[in-house]
């Protein structure tokens, strides 16, 4: 690998540690790993969906498209690489560029329940 650095970084009362390397993240709460659903509705569940997506160049069939519109939002997405897919939790990847987050579901069960919180 490269320059492969597992940095704990805190956003939002949790600690991220993502790696451009190892395309993965890791969710740190108070006693130690937390599920990556709960770390994800605490960090985004105030997004609003600007879109869902065909995928060209992700890791699963759609995309659903998050705009960060507060400072808070954005620096909550800053803890990631940007344009790196990351997977986020065993079933949904993630990417960022500062200002939008794409969530890459490759499970139908996965799609279906952000489909229903859009």
């Amino acid at each position: 690998m490269g320059r492969c650095e597992h940095e704990l970084r805190e956003v939002g009362g949790i600690g991220v540690v993502a790696c451009a390397d190892c395309a993965t993240v890791d969710w740190w709460g108070v006693e130690g790993l937390m599920p990556a659903t709960e770390a994800l509705d605490r960090l985004f569940g105030s997004l609003d969906l600007v879109e869902r997506l065909r995928a060209i160049g992700a890791p699963a069939p759609v995309v659903f498209t998050y705009r960060a519109t507060t400072r808070r939002d954005r620096r909550h997405l800053a803890v990631f690489p940007p344009h790196i897919w990351l997977r986020a939790h065993p079933h949904l990847w993630l990417c960022t560029d500062g200002d939008f987050l794409l969530l890459a579901p490759t499970d139908p069960a996965v799609t279906r329940r952000l489909d229903q919180g859009a």
